[in-house]
């Protein structure tokens, strides 16, 4: 088996900025950093979604060996964030879907559930889609 490669040092930096919540300078706002840059940067730090960050760190640089992959989940769980929550197991190969399904349940959204279900690997399928149906017929009432 390969030895992963480790963070350079400008990587480290940036890693730990997004580890403080702390990132909004570095090029990891939110989903399409990289499509439009000069947008992001006249990002202001109030604009700064850190689970974003967390989430677009992770995607990049899951593959190399200083990330800690659980330290970045964990910013997207407390984020609360169902949207985040969905793109970090969709793109994360070590994520735990467990503990982000029950994120995207606990939002009660059923869209957002029923994509999480449709798409995600591992994902209670059954469970999601009937709570997705409860939700929604709680929104008619």
């Amino acid at each position: 088996m390969a030895k992963k490669a480790r963070l350079t040092r400008r990587l480290k930096r940036q890693y730990q900025a997004v580890l403080k919540l702390d990132a909004y300078h570095w090029m990891y706002p939110c989903p399409g950093w990289r499509a439009n840059p000069r947008y992001f940067n006249q990002q202001t730090r109030s604009g700064y979604d850190p689970a974003w960050g967390a989430w677009a760190f992770a995607k990049e640089w899951q593959n190399r060996q200083d990330v800690n992959i659980k330290r970045l989940q964990r910013i997207v769980i407390k984020s609360g964030n169902p949207y985040v929550a969905y793109a970090f197991a969709r793109d994360v190969k070590e994520a735990n879907v467990n503990r982000l399904q029950r994120l995207v349940i606990y939002s009660g959204d059923p869209d957002i559930m029923r994509i999480f279900a449709n798409n995600i690997r591992g994902a209670n399928q059954y469970l999601l889609n009937s709570l997705a149906d409860v939700a929604e017929i709680m929104v008619a009432w």
